[in-house]
């Protein structure tokens, strides 16, 4: 997205008042197309049904579209300022680097990785409460502030595809199947195979990228031998030798070989409360290995286990359920042993 100053000139043709006179968090200007618009409209969703949502989530608060300017514009305010907010990794978080094997393995590294975590998690089960269900969360969205490095979930700057359910309140998950079906063909158009995406979000982006009407059993190998190259492409070894790699390819089989498209995509758009917990787990696997190495059998048994097991393919839950049994396995199981801190650093 580029963004460019309003002009001053009040006939700018845009439906908005003086908004773009507000120096602290000026409104800024972007091409008009579907995305942004989209993008637009989950925001005034959070904003509407999240009381707190200034307190989690970074929004469009104002969007307003001009057909006056060629091309079309639309203008923006967000809720906190562009360059105000950091990317999680270089702002809370230390750059990460090449040469050192536990480079950042330090008590107070390891509060900040997982109450980041911890508050990423409460973010998107605050956004389920809403019936905003993300698709594919990136590290781009994980963001914090610039004076207080408080962790915010970004759905203004940084576009998340998201399904929208109507608003019945019984927070189960599922959305139109029309709605559901154009946001996971836009992620499967425009996103690349990711350590992000869930097995299920892989299998769609195979299923539209390569036009299946139904899923064959070569469907389902090349799907598996797509999941395995991302997965571990990006994780150490280490994070991978259980549930999420090692049950991918039965649980694709049994999901979807012989499953139309249409049934996969009806699927998924009833059990749209994984994706997100899938992206923000996955993010913190890296970020564990990252920091902490990847050879500690403590460390894996004690940070990476209880993760792992929610990212298997198989283990459907609430984001909410995530955040309780991480904040237990962290909190208090781990924080009893007293050789957590030698383990940390100290």
């Amino acid at each position: 997205m580029v963004h460019r100053p309003l002009p001053d000139d009040d006939d700018d043709g845009l439906m908005s008042t003086h908004t773009h006179h507000n120096k602290t968090n000026p409104t800024v200007v972007t091409a008009c197309c579907p995305d942004v618009a989209r993008g637009a409209h989950v925001s005034s969703i959070l904003c509407a049904r999240v009381k707190n949502h200034k307190n989690l989530f970074n929004c469009v608060e104002e969007y307003t579209e001009s057909r006056a300017m060629f091309p079309p514009c639309a203008a923006l305010r967000y809720t906190y300022a562009p360059g105000s907010l950091l990317p999680l990794v270089g702002g809370l978080l230390p750059l990460l680097g090449n040469d050192a094997v536990r480079p950042f393995r330090s008590t107070g590294t390891f509060f900040d990785l997982f109450d980041s975590m911890l508050f990423f998690l409460h973010a998107v089960a605050a956004s389920h409460s809403a019936n905003v269900f993300p698709v594919v969360l990136t590290r781009d969205n994980l963001r914090v502030h610039t004076d207080t490095l408080v962790p915010c979930l970004d759905f203004g700057t940084h576009i998340v595809p998201c399904i929208v359910d109507s608003g019945s309140g019984s927070g189960s998950g599922s959305g139109s199947g029309s709605d559901s079906g154009s946001v996971f063909a836009r992620v499967a158009a425009t996103m690349p195979y990711s350590v992000f995406m869930s097995p299920d979000m892989i299998m769609l982006k195979y299923i539209y990228c390569n036009d299946i009407v139904t899923v064959t059993r070569p469907d389902v190998t090349a799907v598996c031998a797509i999941a395995h190259t991302v997965y571990g492409t990006a994780l150490p070894l280490p994070f991978r030798s259980t549930d999420m790699l090692d049950n991918v390819s039965d649980y694709l089989v049994d999901h979807y070989l012989h499953l139309s498209a249409s049934a996969a995509i009806q699927y998924n758009a009833e059990n749209t409360l994984k994706f997100a917990v899938h992206s923000v787990l996955a993010t913190y696997l890296q970020l564990i290995s990252e920091l902490f190495g990847s050879g500690d059998t403590c460390i894996l048994e004690t940070f990476v286990g209880p993760i792992n097991q929610f990212l298997s393919p198989r283990h459907f839950t609430r984001a909410d359920d995530v955040f309780d049994a991480i904040h237990t396995a962290f909190y208090e199981t781990a924080l009893r042993d007293d050789a957590f801190f030698d383990m940390v650093g100290g």
